[in-house]
Parts: structure tokens; sequence; C-alpha cells
């Protein structure tokens, strides 16, 4: 496993949500040409970005399966 952090995921439907941190597995770390398309774990750090990664955010990670 490793920890990335403030990198894109590709989530499909032209979009790349950037988590604060993603923890994905080793076999989604040889990515060079793309982002990776899911992650174990997705952490958003909110103060000012709250109603964006409450709403925008969580439905892009719902539809990839990553859990709230």
């Amino acid at each position: 496993m490793r920890a990335r952090t403030d990198r894109p995921l590709a989530a499909g439907d032209h979009a790349e949500p950037v988590p604060d941190i993603a923890v994905i597995t080793d076999a989604l770390r040889h990515h060079k040409e793309r982002h990776p398309d899911c992650a174990l774990l997705v952490v958003e750090l909110a103060a000012e970005s709250l109603y964006h990664n409450r709403t925008v955010k969580q439905r892009i990670y719902a539809r990839r399966g990553i859990d709230e």
C-alpha cells in the first residue's frame, strides 16, 4: 500500500478529483502515464471546501465504489 497526497484519481466521466490523501494498493502504483482509477481509502480535509467535498466529490467517489 502507498499513500498519495494531493494527486488526482481518474474517476471516469472526465472527472479527476484530487483527494488530500488517497491510499492505493501496490498494484495501482504502475500508473506512470495515467492516474489510478480507484483507492482503498480517500481522505478529504475540509474547511472552506466542505460543501464541495460532501456533494460533488462524494458522488464521484461513490460511482467508483470508494466508500464514505
